[in-house]
């Protein structure tokens, strides 16, 4: 037995300080991981006609993106890094879910006609080109088949998105505020329902217009989800719609609303819950939830 463990330890010498031409572990290099667009951006989505439209996009270590922008319109897709480094992603836009939002009418139970009513809310595809400067600059050549609206086809140019510090570090990123979206949520421009969130991570809301009652979770994804980091602190949104009265919504009953949600950390007084969140429709179209809430 000694005999063997002596051969163990000289075996141990000559392996681990290089002996008979080898390698040691902490030697062997390792190749450095490629940047990614992981970030919170904010800036101007450029479309024919001169038309600008503020616009947001989360792009989530696993390579998710959503954005939102100011007429409440979604696009989001799952994307990934060629072998220059740009960020695709093939998309679905949607117009928003909400009345208000909506530019002449309510939503139609019927997206396929959208051709013969073009002032209802519509959905479609694209492709997402990008190339970014890490936390700095991201620039998307975005290819619709929308005919108007912030996500027709155009230019991207976005920002990294400053959050304050001290919120950011208090509220999301230490694993002991994984509570830190339980509260009252009111929309911040005074459109749409309001929702609440408990100490279980369960939303439930119910907009009184509609009678569409939305309940499920809003829920931290861990720093394991997709073998990826979560260094936003994203949340998961995953809802069900049901109870819907108003003949424009009743399609959507049973249907789940899905999407991102961050806290917007821009003050202290009062934080910011940000949803880029769509739904199915029952003939396959889609709409969408892009809105800021705040905390009452």
């Amino acid at each position: 037995m000694k005999t063997l463990c002596m051969f163990a330890a000289a075996l141990f010498l000559i392996v681990g300080c290089g002996g008979g031409g080898g390698n040691s572990v902490s030697e062997i290099a390792t190749e450095p991981e490629a940047p990614k667009a992981t970030d919170i951006w904010e800036g101007i989505a450029d479309v024919p006609g001169g038309s600008e439209h503020l616009t947001t996009c989360i792009v989530a270590p696993w390579g998710e993106i959503r954005c939102y922008n100011d007429e409440g319109q979604v696009l989001y897709g799952n994307g990934s890094y060629d072998d220059a480094g740009a960020f695709k992603a093939a998309v679905v836009w949607a117009d928003s879910l909400d009345r208000e939002n909506t530019r002449d009418e309510p939503p139609s139970a019927k997206t396929r006609a959208l051709a013969q009513k073009p002032n209802l809310p519509r959905s479609g595809k694209g492709e997402l080109a990008c190339s970014f400067i890490p936390h700095q600059l991201l620039t998307c050549k975005l290819t619709t088949d929308a005919r108007t609206g912030g996500f027709s086809s155009g230019m991207l140019t976005l920002f990294h998105k400053h959050l304050d510090p001290v919120l950011h570090n208090c509220f999301i990123k230490d694993s002991v505020h994984d509570n830190a979206v339980m509260g009252f949520w009111a929309p911040k421009d005074e459109k749409g329902s309001a929702f609440s969130i408990d100490k279980l991570h369960r939303l439930f809301g119910q907009d009184p217009e509609t009678g569409c009652v939305f309940t499920g979770e809003v829920r931290r994804y861990k720093d394991d989800v997709a073998n990826a980091e979560n260094p936003l602190a994203l949340h998961k949104v995953r809802l069900v719609v049901d109870g819907c009265l108003d003949p424009d919504y009743v399609e959507f009953n049973g249907k789940r609303l899905n999407g991102i949600a961050y806290l917007d950390a821009t003050g202290l007084r009062h934080d910011t819950l940000v949803m880029a969140l769509t739904i199915r429709g029952t003939d396959g179209g889609y709409a969408a939830v892009g809105k800021k809430y705040r905390r009452q």
